[in-house]
């Protein structure tokens, strides 16, 4: 059959008539399931280029306009809900705001790990375990 393939593909070549549809039907049933997946990872690397732009995970000015606030000591609980509703980044940052005293005397010093497991399960609202 791969030798039928080539030369009908060598002759449409020849011809100038390159059909998609003809080289499909030549590959017979198995190309199928190829094609179905080929269009759903095309969908699906559109839709993520869509949801995860960066604008919408990192706003432009969120940042400065956090750090104006706070080095003006005008961070309030309603300012950190706002910031918390922004973007992912904001939720970051707000859970940063409400813990300002993080190193202070008394407290337990955490891990980059469990920081980071705490923010995951922050936004996503799974608790996540690791193996100590």
């Amino acid at each position: 059959m791969a030798h039928v393939l080539r030369r009908n593909a060598t002759a449409h070549v020849v011809e100038g008539d390159i059909v998609v549809w003809d080289i499909l039907k030549e590959a017979g049933w198995p190309i199928y399931p190829l094609l179905l997946a080929s269009v759903i990872a095309v969908a699906l690397i559109i839709e993520r280029l869509m949801v995860l732009r960066k604008s919408r995970i990192i706003p432009d000015k969120l940042l400065g306009e956090v750090l104006a606030l706070y080095k003006n000591n005008q961070i309030t609980p309603d300012i950190i809900t706002r910031i918390e509703g922004n973007s992912p980044l904001g939720r970051v940052l707000a859970a940063g705001l409400r813990t300002p005293d993080i190193w202070s005397e008394g407290t337990t010093k955490v891990g980059t790990r469990e920081m980071g497991d705490a923010v995951v399960a922050a936004i996503t609202g799974k608790t996540i375990t690791t193996k100590s």
